[in-house]
């Protein structure tokens, strides 16, 4: 078995594992530039999450000043989120079991759909002031059309470090994470059904790059704790070179294109209940430079999160003209969350949204 081949057959475990079937995703995250990482949390809140990360993995891969509030060590070893589509769900079937291989599972694609399946999984370590971790992605997605075949496929695989400090008392923190990415990406259109090989890693850009980003959030220690978040993703930009840690790709068609570093904004409010709990208000802007080309409406979402006695939470938020929502549950060790959520994998000018679900289990060692 092929370095490719084990990376999908992991994909079936993880799911099988927990409980679940074969989930489905389609192609690589949203167009608007943000961060590589969504938890289940930050989407069900419409992703306006830059003031609210709080653990090794968000504070590695969306707010790296983050890693400047812990107070204790912290263990992720498993952190594995599953995403669906609707189409997915709303086709799925006994041959879904096919999903991960092209050659098999497009007699089974319907015109005009595009499911599809993969998972993320982030083990992470923090300390006070430090973490570090990896990102492991994987995603396809496939259509048909008049005996052809069009899939998305994105792989990845990011070790990151990152340290973060304290400022003016805590009023200020600051972060910096380093990652080394490696992915295979692509969009392949028109294959005839009859191609051997045929597979979702075919013909993909493949390379790797060292993106650096910076975080700074203020806190003023007030009545409902006005918080601002700033953080600069691929600061001076990425550009990739056609090496990777591990090879996704068969027919390599070059090296990704150059990732240009965006500004991403956040600010929210957090009024506390009596009798334990609070309600957080928020609010973010992605690629505040307009380095996509999206309108300053598509690039700006708004979330809310009710948390009781700080084992229960349910959310809600709005992006890209819909409503999202979510909601979750946790202990001293492990996390479950659920999300509703909507992403654009168009572009400017052609957009293309897509409903999807979301569940994320963390499991923490301390």
């Amino acid at each position: 078995m092929n370095k490719v081949d084990r990376f999908k057959a992991l994909t079936i475990a993880l799911g099988t594992a927990i409980g679940f079937g074969p989930l489905a995703w389609a192609g690589a995250r949203n167009s608007i530039p943000g961060a590589m990482y969504v938890p289940a949390r930050a989407a069900g809140m419409g992703d306006a999450f830059l003031t609210l990360a709080d653990d090794g993995a968000s504070g590695l891969f969306i707010n790296p000043a983050a890693l400047a509030s812990g107070r204790t060590m912290t263990a992720d070893v498993l952190n594995l989120s599953l995403e669906a589509n609707q189409d997915f769900l709303g086709g799925a079937d006994i041959n879904t079991i096919k999903a991960t291989k092209l050659s098999a599972y497009f007699p089974s694609l319907s015109p005009g759909e595009y499911p599809g399946f993969g998972f993320t999984l982030v083990p992470a370590f923090s300390a006070p002031g430090v973490g570090f971790g990896i990102l492991m992605q994987a995603r396809n997605a496939a259509s048909s059309s008049g005996g052809t075949v069009n899939y998305r496929s994105s792989y990845r695989i990011v070790p990151a470090v990152g340290v973060g400090t304290r400022l003016a008392g805590g009023l200020f923190k600051v972060g910096y994470s380093l990652q080394y990415i490696s992915k295979a990406e692509g969009e392949v259109t028109g294959i005839p059904s009859s191609s051997s090989p045929m597979g979702y890693h075919q013909q993909l850009a493949q390379g790797s790059g060292v993106s650096h980003t910076l975080g700074v959030t203020i806190a003023v220690p007030v009545a409902y704790v006005p918080t601002l978040s700033v953080v600069a993703r691929n600061v001076l930009g990425t550009t990739f070179k056609e090496v990777s840690l591990i090879s996704f790709a068969s027919n390599i068609t070059g090296a990704p294109a150059a990732d240009p570093m965006t500004v991403d904004v956040g600010f929210s409010l957090q009024p506390r209940f009596r009798g334990g709990g609070f309600m957080t208000w928020s609010a973010q802007v992605k690629d505040a430079t307009q380095q996509s080309g999206f309108s300053l409406i598509d690039r700006t979402s708004f979330g809310v999160e009710a948390n009781i006695r700080g084992s229960f939470a349910l959310r809600a938020g709005y992006a890209l003209g819909a409503l999202q929502a979510g909601g979750g549950f946790k202990t001293n060790r492990a996390d479950i969350n659920l999300a509703w959520y909507t992403e654009d994998l168009g572009t400017a000018a052609a957009s293309a949204r897509e409903r999807r679900w979301m569940v994320q289990y963390v499991v923490k060692a301390f």
